[in-house]
């Protein structure tokens, strides 16, 4: 790694946070392929007995019970990316869930849906127990425990629909496990709450929008203004690389004093106006007690959420960095 790269490291430990307990380091990332995510909002619940428990606990059961009892619907929530008024932004679209459990019985399926209408808050409403578009995915308890993910294009004409040409950027849709028939069933699933982030529900997808990019803001002359100049370059030779400066809003052809500020033990960054709406941008911060084995505790690539942050332990050593991945 470059040398003035370990020259920043040092510059954010005592610009940015003043003190030596926690340096904000910001490595420079070649780009990488990946599909960007969605993960599931906390605000998920349980639509049963005529009432919505919004989910606190790790894991949660839909299903039926005895023959005329209410049944359980699970109803997940994620918010839909910001592609600004494109039609069709999704070009591939997926969502996994993680089965833990299943049991009962056996001609009770439960069916994945997706409710009409996006919606500006993410409160699940009793009527997201029924009807919907069928996106996809239908178990039994045979299907066993797992990772289940959708098949098909439902999902993805569900969420091109519900996005509306960008009426419904950034609202928020609600996709619900829906018991078929009546009898002893149960379907334990994670929740958004689960303490393994990798058993949370989470969509996965692929975008053919025309929104912002880095290269549209690298060759503009009132935003970036590099034409031509590579994501892994540093025009400014201020140790911050042109993705970075994209990410953070900052000016490529003026060198920057770090980014990032530390109020109490609350580490912020401010996104950039353009990268914030670009699918292809992730935030990571990652967290290390010794600044190695460092792990990712923070990844965010929701554009309603206009900063990235995290709240760093009391302990003697604990360091945090901002890393920036592009799709």
């Amino acid at each position: 790694m470059k040398n003035n790269t370990v020259k920043s490291v040092q510059k954010k430990w005592l610009l940015i946070l003043g003190v030596a307990l926690s340096p904000v380091y910001l490595p420079i990332l070649a780009p990488n392929a990946s599909a960007a995510t969605i993960p599931g909002n906390t605000a998920d619940a349980l639509v049963a007995s005529g009432s919505v428990s919004e989910v606190s606990a790790e894991t949660i059961a839909a299903g039926s019970e005895a023959f005329g009892n209410p049944q359980r619907a699970y109803v997940s929530v994620f918010q839909l990316p910001n592609f600004g008024p494109v039609s069709n932004p999704f070009s591939s679209a997926s969502a996994s869930y993680t089965l833990i459990s299943a049991s009962g019985s056996p001609w009770v399926r439960v069916n994945l849906r997706g409710i009409n209408g996006a919606r500006v808050e993410p409160t699940v409403l009793l009527g997201d127990a029924g009807g919907g578009t069928d996106v996809g995915l239908n178990l039994t308890t045979s299907s066993g425990a797992g990772v289940k993910t959708t098949t098909g294009s439902g999902l993805l004409d569900f969420l091109n629909a519900q996005y509306d040409t960008g009426n419904g950027a950034g609202k928020f849709v609600f996709l619900t496990f829906q018991p078929d028939d009546f009898g002893d069933t149960s379907y334990n699933f994670a929740t958004a709450d689960n303490a393994t982030e990798a058993d949370r529900p989470v969509i996965t997808y692929e975008a053919s929008s025309s929104g912002p990019t880095y290269t549209s803001w690298a060759n503009d002359a009132l935003k970036g203004n590099i034409p031509g100049e590579p994501a892994t370059g540093d025009f400014d030779n201020d140790g911050l690389s042109n993705l970075v400066e994209y990410a953070l809003g900052k000016n490529p052809r003026v060198s920057d004093l770090p980014p990032g500020t530390l109020v109490g033990q609350v580490l912020t960054f401010t996104k950039g106006p353009d990268a914030m709406l670009d699918a292809a941008i992730s935030y990571i911060i990652e967290q290390s007690t010794a600044l190695t084995g460092w792990t990712d505790v923070v990844t965010d690539n929701n554009p309603a959420n206009t900063t990235v942050t995290y709240t760093l332990s009391a302990t003697p050593k604990d360091f945090a960095r901002l890393k920036i991945v592009q799709n």
